[in-house]
């Protein structure tokens, strides 16, 4: 077992090397695939190595809630692993751990804190063994993929059952989590934001009022777009925008709090902690400012135009893909509120993406008064341009070259985030 083990860690860190030496990617797909074929048990093996493995799933809020725990428990002193390029299935946990071990197979970490695809929990949850699972929320989301959301919450269940004593880290304001454990022994720690908040969220079901654990309330926007808020006696400050990333903050907080991290260190992880690429992140180009902010269905996409609305006239662009990690169907956006846009006011308006025209054709059902110019160019009202340019690599170039701002918020899907990285700053990940 040992040989077979070391043989297969020893094959898969070559490919690796050759995936990334030849450019075809950061090498999480295909050795993941080979060290299942080779090693069907070395998941496990893994695992045990790790005194504290912590997994994160939910609809939205996976990668920044991961982000803001690797923050904080580093900023304490832990040696953190986290899948943090969002290979969040199970053969992209294989890739992550081979290529983080040594040349004898031994990993050498304290806590992994592992972002997880929701399908892909059933399939891991007793092989890792989690000491915790946060959930961040249950919305529909990408439907084409996995059918109906009673089937997701279904597959968390799954999971649940089969880990009896995995401490649950849970979002008390989603109805759809609330029945969760029941029936279950797992331990439950609950977190909320204060009432006058939570409108904003649209949650799907009964909310039946209970008392959480934790509750953030006293929230404020900064002027950066980062959020400060209070947990009982405690301030914290988070750089990621928005009030919906307060739930993320909040649940490494709780998740931090179970581990006896200081207070101390939980704020000083929380000021440290850098927004993960397409949340909020910031990138700069040929002296122009982008600031990314993720959206893949009407929940994500309301709560980002709301966040639009605490700044001026903003420069904005909107990314839409319809690749399988985007969900094929892209008429979610008919749900989102478009309207939302009239009173953040921007100009311009500029769509890319493979499914640029039906973001057009939503924008001509938002707004009353849409007229072509040309090709590319519309005015609504007679004055907020719209330009249409639904290649990114092109769009990039187009913004260089017309000079219509020089900072720019984009809101996009996630296939169509890193097309526009990789053309902005080369690479679409962080190597």
């Amino acid at each position: 077992m040992v040989i077979k083990t070391k043989a297969t860690i020893a094959t898969v860190k070559a490919v690796q090397r050759l995936v990334r030496f030849l450019g075809k990617g950061q090498g999480t797909a295909l050795p993941g695939l080979i060290s299942e074929k080779l090693s069907p048990d070395l998941l496990q093996y893994f695992a045990k190595q790790i005194p504290n493995i912590i997994l994160i799933t939910g609809t939205n809020g996976k990668t920044t809630t991961q982000n803001a725990l690797t923050s904080i428990l580093r900023a304490h002193g832990k040696r953190v692993l986290a899948n943090s390029s969002g290979s969040n299935m199970r053969r992209g946990l294989l890739s992550q751990f081979i290529s983080k071990c040594d040349r004898q197979g031994l990993l050498h970490y304290d806590v992994a804190v592992l972002e997880i695809e929701e399908a892909t929990l059933p399939k891991v949850a007793k092989e890792l063994s989690p000491k915790t699972i946060i959930f961040t929320n249950l919305y529909r989301d990408q439907l084409d993929a996995y059918g109906e959301i009673d089937r997701t919450k279904r597959m968390f269940r799954q999971a649940l059952e089969l880990l009896p004593e995995t401490t649950v880290v849970l979002n008390a304001d989603d109805p759809r989590l609330e029945d969760l454990t029941k029936g279950l022994s797992n331990r439950v720690v609950s977190f909320a934001l204060d009432q006058q908040y939570i409108l904003d969220f649209k949650y799907e079901g009964e909310k039946v009022v209970n008392k959480p654990d934790f509750k953030a309330d006293k929230i404020k926007i900064n002027d950066d777009l980062g959020t400060k808020f209070r947990v009982g006696e405690q301030e914290y400050v988070c750089a990621s925008p928005g009030i919906f990333n307060v739930y993320n903050a909040l649940a490494a907080i709780v998740a931090a709090k179970l581990i006896d991290i200081p207070v101390s260190d939980i704020k000083k992880g929380l000021l440290l902690m850098r927004a993960p690429f397409g949340r909020g992140e910031v990138i700069k180009k040929n002296g122009i400012t982008y600031r990314l902010l993720l959206a893949k269905n009407p929940a994500g996409l309301n709560l980002v135009l709301k966040l639009l609305k605490n700044t001026d006239n903003p420069n904005l662009i909107m990314l839409l893909n319809d690749k399988i990690a985007d969900g094929r169907d892209v008429s979610w956006i008919w749900d989102a509120d478009f309207e939302l846009l009239k009173e953040i006011m921007p100009d311009p308006i500029i769509l890319g993406g493979s499914r640029a025209e039906e973001l057009l054709l939503r924008l001509k059902y938002a707004y009353s008064d849409m007229r072509k110019v040309s090709e590319q160019l519309y005015l609504i009202n007679g004055k907020v341009r719209v330009y249409l340019v639904p290649d990114i690599s092109e769009l990039v170039n187009f913004v260089e070259r017309e000079g219509l701002g020089d900072y720019y918020y984009v809101i996009h899907t996630y296939t169509a985030m890193l097309a526009f990285r990789k053309k902005v700053l080369g690479k679409s990940l962080e190597l």
